[in-house]
């Protein structure tokens, strides 16, 4: 049978490059889920956990149902105990799947994170977006967490940073990107979620607030309701619960109203011996729970208006007073001066520790009830 020439010689080079003789194969590589790194007598200490993908079928048939594995390595850079991970697994690690990094907070007080987290900045492999939080206590001992409803503790921890910040305001979802970005500003002020155990509970983590680092470096934590006024002062509130004390007579009474939507905008004033700073908060929010007030007709909604406006205005406020006593620029007065007045910026830059304490702070809230749920006039009371 002749066969056309054309054709053969086509048939030979499809045939030759066939094949992938040069490449690695699948189990040549180790998929990491997440790493936690601590920095001790001078090393750096890696807990890499590695997604397991034969669990399952080891699990169908009586097995072990982890879906991961922890390996710890160290050495005088993170490059160097990463590279060591091999000597341990047998395979190459790979850092595109990776979903978060856990960096204990005595660690991120004494090395810069930018030190700490250089390789996964120059390196091809990890997603920009990858998640990353500070621990109280040490970092290794989260990754031995038991996850709720993940597959692992790695992709947990993931969601739950992204999750508060979505639906509590209580955490700000850090990713490499955002803390590379916030690190090169000119203020240098930066946030992560912190996280701790659960004392009350076993196998849970929580978000417990937001770390503030400047220079690279943790200066303060916020706690979670710190942190949710910090993220209306940073235009950053997604969704969130607001608490207004029924009075001073009535500690242990609080109604709770929901954030629909929240605008924070601010315009910068200088003068040549004053920075002034004034800040419009717009916010939607639908009734909660009423436990000492009723919402009948205009009138009583409009004092609704004002009650969560003013609590708003006060907690912004005194947060606002505290950092300026930290020398803690947490909403980047000082990068909205390099923006708009460059010029003044670049002349008191050195300074700006001693100046930003002396910014006048201005908070003006209007809240809007657009939704009260059931309308049933009275607040429901037992036996009334």
């Amino acid at each position: 049978m002749f066969i056309n020439r054309k054709i053969f010689i086509s048939l030979l080079c499809l045939g030759l490059l066939t094949g992938c003789w040069d490449q690695a194969e699948l189990p040549d590589y180790g998929f990491v889920q997440s790493i936690a790194i601590e920095y001790k007598k001078d090393r750096f200490k890696l807990t890499t956990q590695f997604y397991k993908p034969a669990a399952k079928i080891a699990s169908s048939g009586g097995g072990s149902d982890v879906s991961f594995l922890n390996i710890a390595t160290e050495g005088d850079t993170v490059f160097e105990a990463i590279r060591d991970i091999t000597t341990h697994l047998g395979r190459k690690a790979t850092w595109g799947h990776m979903r978060f990094i856990l960096i204990d907070e005595k660690t991120a007080k004494k090395v810069p994170l930018n030190e700490v987290l250089e390789f996964f900045y120059r390196d091809h492999e990890p997603r920009i977006l990858t998640g990353i939080a500070l621990t109280k206590g040490e970092a290794p001992k989260y990754l031995k967490t038991k996850p709720h409803v993940e597959n692992t503790i790695s992709q947990q921890l993931n969601e739950i940073s992204k999750a508060a910040g979505e639906h509590s305001g209580k955490t700000y979802p850090a990713t490499l990107f955002t803390l590379g970005k916030q690190m090169l500003s000119e203020v240098g002020i930066a946030y992560v979620p912190y996280i701790k155990e659960e004392k009350t509970a076993k196998d849970s983590v929580v978000v417990a607030g937001l770390a503030v680092l400047k220079d690279g470096k943790l200066k303060k934590i916020f706690t979670p309701q710190e942190t949710k006024y910090l993220m209306i002062g940073l235009n950053e509130l997604k969704g969130a619960i607001i608490e207004v004390p029924c009075g001073k007579d009535a500690k242990d009474k609080a109604e709770t109203f929901e954030v629909v939507t929240s605008s924070t905008n601010w315009k910068m004033h200088t003068s040549k011996n004053q920075i002034q700073y004034d800040g419009k908060v717009e916010m939607k929010v639908s009734i909660g729970e009423l436990r000492c007030s009723s919402a009948l007709d205009s009138t009583q909604i409009e004092k609704l208006n004002n009650r969560v406006a003013a609590v708003i205005e006060m907690k912004l406020s005194q947060l606002l007073k505290k950092t300026q006593k930290e020398r803690l620029d947490v909403l980047g007065v000082g990068n909205e001066l390099y923006r708009h007045k460059t010029k003044k910026w670049q002349s008191i830059k050195q300074d700006w520790d001693k100046l930003y304490p002396k910014v006048k702070f201005n908070v003006d809230t209007k809240v809007n009830i657009i939704n009260s749920g059931i309308d049933s006039g009275e607040p429901f009371k037992v036996g009334g």
